[in-house]
């Protein structure tokens, strides 16, 4: 990367024939829906897009696959807002999933609705709403099953769901994405259950109760899941976003279908796509400049740039702040074994006590056509290649199988093994008091470039949308960034 402009003079001699405006108001440099959602709003304003596919910046898989109702109206309010029939429709693209827990000494199985998913959490940790009453097992699901009726709860969900969605939605600048304001859209009778699951999960009494070691090594893996952090405890916001998270169903989004459909209406409005890799970035005084495809079209000159993708390696863009991370890669093997069917509907968790906080401190597996795959995070280490960590990851995954339960007798069968783009944050060791303190709203990283003399320096109208930020809430951190910034651009 150069800061100067006489670098660039060589690049346009070429004459080559552009298939691309040359001059565009915004860069978006990922495909993937987020960005076909900032894209359409952009151009419906009036302005001149282009979408690059480059491919080494992309969400990863878990990250945009698997959203809960929150994510899905948010979704379709965007849709109504940019007249755009795909989200609006959303429901269309969307697979229920079940989605199991297993923690080694217990498994706590979730999906069907709301109503159902808490009768299995209380089920299985009914210590947290059991008033402080020392009821019995039986007396307290007895208790709560008189609460209320599964149509009144999953209706009274849905509606706060909702509106909560609609909040996040309208929120601007001027407005922070906090719990004492998200929770002004009246959580009713919710709030009753999310008091106590705030302060068993808060408790740090773990020597004395015995119980909240499955407890809050569930909470730590869903964190994981839910806001790309596993983590013990969190503030207010965080938690309200997780214990919603759990009741929710969990929804697979048929993203390659999703985005076709995206893809239509983004080059009916104008917008212009390229599949390229940006060859270099050029910037005057830290403004963008000029970008160089790897393609045949040559250069580019945009207004602002927004990269939407996890961070990539390789690429002389960086981000500050930077978190400690979690890196994750992707095993695939042939599925010999004799399964029940539903099991190819089912998204599987694993943790267990003794991996909170260590290397590799929780997994996912899912079945489908055939195969087993099985995505595992692990600390992240700059320049790390695949084959330094392949053996050990599987031999790793062996014996967790077994731990668990699953027979790999056969071992691996015609095994695939690459990394994946997801990511997660590494935990700060941080004490409750301090996390009252934190900011509890987006905070924005700044996108840096190199100049001539290797240091760093501050870029202007560069913007990033993604998971590597501090304090997220997984993906509906990252929408309402989105929806915030694109508010503040025109």
């Amino acid at each position: 990367m150069y800061n100067s402009l006489m670098s660039i003079g060589r690049f346009l001699g070429r004459g080559a024939i552009c298939m691309l405006e040359k001059n565009v108001d915004m860069a978006l440099i990922g495909k993937n829906y987020p960005s076909f959602l900032l894209g359409l709003d952009l151009l419906k304003k009036g302005k001149k897009v282009l979408l690059l596919d480059d491919d080494r910046f992309r969400y990863g898989e878990s990250f945009t696959n698997y959203i809960g109702d929150i994510e899905r109206n948010f979704l379709i309010e965007c849709g109504k807002e940019l007249d755009s029939g795909p989200l609006i429709k959303i429901d269309n693209y969307l697979k229920r999933k079940n989605l199991t827990y297993d923690l080694l000494n217990k498994r706590i199985r979730l999906g069907a609705d709301p109503w159902m998913n808490f009768l299995e959490l209380s089920r299985k940790f009914f210590f947290c709403w059991d008033n402080e009453k020392n009821l019995k097992r039986n007396e307290f699901h007895a208790l709560i099953k008189n609460c209320s009726g599964r149509k009144e709860f999953n209706v009274h969900y849905d509606g706060v769901v909702k509106k909560m969605a609609s909040m996040i939605f309208q929120m601007d600048s001027t407005v922070e994405l906090t719990f004492e304001n998200i929770t002004k859209c009246n959580l009713g009778n919710l709030i009753d259950l999310f008091i106590p699951f705030r302060k068993s999960v808060l408790s740090d009494d773990l020597s004395v109760d015995t119980r909240l070691h499955d407890f809050h090594t569930m909470i730590y893996a869903a964190r994981g899941f839910y806001h790309n952090k596993p983590a013990f405890f969190g503030n207010d916001l965080e938690l309200l976003h997780l214990f919603l998270g759990l009741l929710s169903p969990l929804y697979e989004v048929d993203n390659e279908r999703l985005q076709s459909d995206l893809m239509d209406c983004f080059t009916r409005e104008g917008g212009y796509f390229k599949k390229a890799w940006i060859s270099e970035y050029f910037f005057d005084k830290q403004v963008p400049w000029a970008m160089e495809l790897d393609s045949f079209e040559g250069v580019v000159f945009p207004e602002m740039i927004s990269f939407l993708g996890t961070l990539p390696e390789g690429v002389p863009i960086k981000f500050a702040p930077q978190s400690e991370l979690y890196a994750s890669a992707v095993i695939s093997w042939k599925n010999d074994d004799v399964r029940p069917c539903h099991e190819e509907n089912e998204v599987w968790i694993f943790s267990s006590v003794d991996k909170i906080g260590t290397n590799e401190p929780f997994w996912q597996m899912w079945f489908s056509e055939g195969r087993i795959t099985a995505m595992i995070y692990f600390c992240h280490q700059k320049g790390m290649k695949l084959n330094f960590v392949k053996k050990s990851l599987m031999r790793n995954l062996e014996k967790e199988l077994k731990r668990h339960g699953f027979s790999v007798s056969e071992g691996f069968q015609d095994a695939d093994v690459q990394f994946s783009t997801d990511v997660c944050i590494r935990e700060e060791k941080i004490s409750i008091s301090q996390m009252d303190r934190q900011i509890q709203g987006r905070i924005a990283p700044r996108v840096m470039s190199m100049d001539e003399n290797g240091g760093l320096q501050l870029l202007k109208k560069v913007y990033y949308l993604g998971p590597v930020v501090k304090k997220p809430l997984g993906l509906i951190s990252t929408l309402h960034e989105l929806n915030v910034s694109r508010k503040g651009w025109v």
